[in-house]
């Protein structure tokens, strides 16, 4: 529940809104606040994922079929 780093998940900020980030053959997103371009809020029940995706430059998340990119800031409370 908390925006913290954990073994599972990476405290990041997409577009500046707080997520939860997490990644293996899927990538998957919790967010903590309502992030329109993504269509998802922190009340939602089920992450935004997709296993298309790939990190294309420092920080850019490319995601789907069209060319869509998201900004990502590791964030860390150290």
């Amino acid at each position: 529940e908390d925006w913290i780093s954990n073994d599972n998940f990476l405290a990041v900020l997409i577009d500046g809104k707080k997520a939860l980030i997490g990644r293996g053959r899927k990538i998957v997103i919790f967010m903590r606040e309502e992030h329109p371009r993504l269509g998802i809020s922190e009340s939602d029940s089920y992450p935004w994922q997709t296993k298309y995706w790939m990190m294309i430059g420092p920080g850019i998340l490319y995601w789907g079929h069209d060319h869509e990119t998201q900004k990502i800031v590791a964030y860390s409370l150290k």
